[in-house]
């Protein structure tokens, strides 16, 4: 069950009344995942203080208990993708835009529809 967390400082209404549903897409399409376990959760109107000021920025931080999309080769397509997605809709600078990633161990650790994944 991949979670990807969007962090901003930008306002709600800055946001494209599409952005959500169409990074929910672009994240399923990278992780192969089906929508039905896959999580977005975008908290616009933070502040965000990167380089000493305010000015537009993003972080991501991505969780999921599937180990193949930790790799080099999968975390780097996942920071390509993204970067760009956001760069395009909301003209954030690429050097404004970071990531973390979050490995977890064990699906008895997530739950969804009222159980345990793993």
């Amino acid at each position: 069950m991949p979670l990807t967390v969007v962090d901003t400082n930008i306002p709600r209404e800055s946001l494209p009344e599409t952005f959500g549903n169409e990074l929910f897409d672009l994240v399923c399409k990278i992780t192969g995942k089906p929508t039905a376990v896959v999580c977005l959760d975008i908290n616009p109107g933070k502040l965000m203080i990167r380089d000493g000021n305010t000015d537009p920025c993003v972080h991501i931080c991505f969780h999921s208990f599937t180990q193949a999309l930790f790799t080099k080769e999968a975390t780097g397509r996942f920071v390509t993708e993204v970067t760009s997605f956001i760069h395009e809709k909301l003209g954030v600078d690429n050097k404004r835009i970071s990531f973390t990633f979050h490995p977890m161990a064990s699906g008895h650790l997530v739950g969804l529809n009222g159980q345990l994944m793993g």
